[in-house]
């Protein structure tokens, strides 16, 4: 597996190329540990070929990290066989699954910002 950052636009996007499996988990930590603080990460499927359930362990874990830093994930170009493991375990539920990369942004365009409190 393979993972590509691009910073711009307001947007982190992860491209992963390849298996999320067992053997690739230490990686993917790796990479979702580098975006904790990213307050819009687009996370982007196109070139995964297989999930399994330690890489959507690793995944879940991540998205979590994001999400109490107070940033926003979406996912998309998802193969429809990867899709359908993801809807399979609920993740759908957890984070948006979109088809392009457009889509994503404009998701999290619309996700409402972090409360702040005034003290």
């Amino acid at each position: 597996m393979q993972v590509r950052l691009e910073i711009g636009n307001g947007y982190t996007v992860c491209r992963l190329d390849g298996a999320l499996d067992a053997s690739t988990t230490l990686l993917l930590e790796e990479a979702m540990a580098l975006m904790t603080s990213v307050p819009k990460l687009v996370i982007d499927f196109s070139e995964v070929l297989f999930v399994d359930s330690a890489a959507l362990g690793t995944l879940v874990g991540g998205v979590r990290r994001v999400r109490d830093a107070g940033g926003e994930v979406a996912v998309c170009s998802i193969r429809p066989h990867v899709r359908r493991v993801l809807q399979l375990v609920g993740f759908d539920r957890m984070v948006p699954l979109v088809e392009t990369l457009e889509e994503a942004q404009a998701i999290l365009d619309a996700e409402p910002a972090p409360f702040v409190g005034v003290a």
